[in-house]
């Protein structure tokens, strides 16, 4: 006998489903070639739903949650390539889409761990960000030296 609900077999004389904890008692016996039949749902994906028109709203947001860490993953990315040109305008504007785009791929690494997308993004910002911090080391080492070397005018 198989569930009715996620069609995952189980014991006739079962009275809950142990995979989606579905009743199957009934005041009315189950019919046991229905239950048999029964195939287990599986996701669709969004082109499958619109090349068969089927607009359900609920399996459409479905469809979308899987792609929802893989979107973040490149809004994050679309700030990180915008934040330079803003430094035109305002470096506090550079500073604010960073952070964004490193907020964001924090997210994703939290929210989906098993997401390879966030995942590489998170090493690549991580040695960006260290790269950053040894080149504002390295400036400041090469300013104070030059300060110490420099000799007042005669």
């Amino acid at each position: 006998m198989f569930c009715p609900n996620c069609g995952r077999q189980i014991e006739k004389d079962a009275k809950q489903c142990t995979e989606c904890g579905v009743q199957l008692v009934q005041d009315t016996p189950i019919d046991e070639k229905k239950t048999e039949e029964a195939v287990p749902k599986k996701k669709t994906s969004l082109e499958e739903m619109v090349n068969t028109q089927e607009y359900n709203t609920e399996k459409m947001l479905a469809a979308m949650e899987d792609n929802t860490p893989n979107i973040l993953c490149i809004i994050s990315l679309i700030c990180l390539m915008v934040s330079p040109f803003l430094g035109y305008i305002s470096i506090l504007l550079t500073c604010f889409f960073d952070i964004a785009a490193m907020t964001i791929v924090i997210f994703v690494r939290v929210k989906y761990p098993t997401n390879i997308f966030g995942r590489v993004l998170m090493i690549l910002y991580t040695i960006g960000a260290i790269l950053v911090i040894v080149n504002f080391i390295i400036f400041i080492i090469m300013c104070t030296s030059a300060i110490r070397n420099c000799r007042p005018l005669p």
